[in-house]
């Protein structure tokens, strides 16, 4: 079978844009490796709860201020506008919407993806197989790299996409204390000081009975796991039970451009879109408009990915104003997404 798209990598980028192509009657696979956890505050505002349709199940918290404490100790309380920020657990939340993308229709595998071939027949991803290590292709028309920060599809097929700088961040996943003065389950805290990061900033975020506490820098002296420790101990959280620990590089600045002119574009963390504080540049957010390439002509193709890509609103804006060739089909595909 020749897919229309393959899709590598299946976090909330990746999958997001293989379950929109498939609702929108594309033929599309997935590849993941499975089992990885990517490290993540979970931040998720309530404009990206509605644009795509996350349930209350997978909101572990409802976070109503962000407390900035500055490198001298001095802490300023900013309550979140329109309410809250909702807060989502990275184990569970990733495998729901590669669920969510394999029932709309897109084929799953799971792999390592190892390279890309070209011949007179077309596009091959080539990706070794998890279960029986053997190496496996999978034909399509396009490809959308999605497979994080240090980006395999990035560095082989797009220029620059090797050369971007990042941090390493870290964190803990922790069992949430009791309510206290230094710890508030509806309060996210951003901590800048030199002394947890010289060059980025920890964090410690509630996800309900548990919660994140991590940091991240680009100096390659920092201990991370001495820095979150130090951290966790200004927050009075050393004595938390401790429940996973993970670690992964975030991109600093985006790419000068996402794709190969042809027949790849880049989504999330592998086009190196940057996350900042609470709002994380909505995770899911670049993903949906990377790969809503379809039109009502039925065009579908690199120039369509990228217009999507760099586009100022989400699919669910563009329908509501009625964007040519895009308000009809996403008219007709909210009301599926919303029963799904």
């Amino acid at each position: 079978m020749q897919y229309d798209v393959v899709v590598v990598g299946a976090g909330p980028s990746g999958a997001t844009a293989a379950e929109d192509l498939a609702r929108s009657g594309h033929k599309v696979a997935f590849i993941d490796r499975d089992g990885r956890i990517k490290p993540c505050g979970g931040a998720v505002p309530p404009r990206l709860i509605e644009d795509f349709f996350i349930p209350d199940e997978q909101i572990v918290a409802k976070v109503n201020t962000a407390r900035m404490i500055s490198p001298t100790g001095r802490q300023v309380d900013i309550p979140i506008e329109n309410g809250f920020v909702g807060m989502v657990d990275r184990e569970h939340f990733d495998e729901f919407l590669r669920k969510r993308a394999k029932d709309a229709g897109a084929h799953r595998y799971t792999g390592t993806f190892t390279k890309i071939e070209r011949d007179a027949e077309g596009v091959h991803v080539v990706y070794r197989d998890k279960i029986s290590g053997n190496e496996m292709k999978l034909d399509a028309k396009l490809v959308i790299g999605a497979d994080g920060a240090r980006s395999n599809v990035a560095r082989a097929e797009v220029k620059d996409g090797d050369k971007i700088p990042y941090v390493i961040a870290y964190h803990e996943i922790i069992e949430a204390p009791e309510p206290t003065p230094s710890y508030d389950p509806a309060r996210c805290d951003v901590v800048y000081d030199g002394k947890i990061s010289p060059d980025f900033y920890g964090w410690v975020f509630p996800h309900g009975g548990q919660a994140s506490v991590g940091m991240g820098s680009m100096v390659k002296s920092v201990d991370v796991k001495q820095a979150t420790a130090d951290l966790r101990a200004a927050s009075g959280l050393t004595e938390c039970k401790t429940i996973r620990k993970e670690g992964a590089p975030i991109p600093l600045k985006p790419l000068d451009r996402w794709d190969n002119g042809k027949d790849v574009v880049l989504a999330g963390d592998a086009a190196k879109r940057r996350c900042t504080l609470i709002r994380r540049r909505h995770l899911l957010r670049h993903g949906w408009r990377t790969c809503r390439g379809h039109r009502g002509s039925g065009h579908f193709g690199i120039r369509a990915l990228k217009r999507f890509a760099t586009g100022p609103k989400t699919l669910h804006a563009r329908a509501q104003a009625g964007v040519p060739g895009v308000g009809r089909n996403a008219k007709r595909l909210l009301p599926q997404r919303r029963a799904a």
